[in-house]
């Protein structure tokens, strides 16, 4: 049968590709499927930010890394990879996503976002998230949507939410942020549907 690893390098292209860089003293461990984020605003170094994904055999994991000026730092995510939600809208220390994989990631005014993904939820279980993360280079915020993994859509006319999934893709304009697809799973089905 066929297996496979992840891997930790880092390549650049630039009419040829270079390796920069594949282990360390401080270096993440191997992933795939992870959220990501490249910051390139003109007033700060470009850097490349890592959060989560899946590591070799079944290892789910949550910790967050910042790969500039060709090192790596690590920002957290020593944690039990069962998230700790505190209060919705409130950053603080204490905040943390659970370990997550497939996770759709985008960064913008609020800074770098993490929706869904497949990873544990608030009771320790396993399944498709979709709950709103915010990190801002200094604390987590958790935005909002259930801390119970695979729960349908939610069309309250109050409180609309998508539903639990990975593997989404996600696009801004200058004005919103647009959700589309992915793989999913829910705890309960409508009229035969779960999306």
């Amino acid at each position: 049968a066929e297996s496979f690893s992840t891997t930790a390098d880092v390549w650049e292209w630039s009419d040829t590709w270079s390796l920069l860089g594949s282990s360390g003293e401080s270096w993440p461990a191997g992933r795939s499927l992870f959220a990501s984020w490249a910051i390139t605003d003109s007033s700060i170094t470009a850097s490349l930010w890592v959060f989560g994904g899946l590591g070799d055999g079944t290892d789910i994991l949550n910790d967050l890394w910042q790969y500039s000026s060709a090192r790596w730092t690590q920002f957290g995510g020593e944690r039990d990879p069962v998230p700790e939600y505190g209060t919705r809208g409130e950053p603080a220390d204490s905040v943390w996503p659970g370990g997550r994989w497939g996770a759709a990631s985008w960064s913008g005014l609020q800074g770098m976002m993490v929706f869904g993904g497949e990873g544990i939820d608030a009771n320790g279980l396993a399944g498709h998230l979709a709950d709103l993360w915010r990190y801002d280079q200094s604390m987590w915020c958790w935005l909002g949507g259930p801390v119970d993994s695979n729960q349908a859509s939610s069309f309250d006319a109050d409180h609309a939410w998508p539903g639990a999934r990975s593997l989404a893709s996600v696009w801004e304009d200058d004005a919103a942020v647009f959700l589309f697809g992915g793989e999913y799973a829910c705890a309960e089905a409508e009229n035969g549907k779960c999306f």
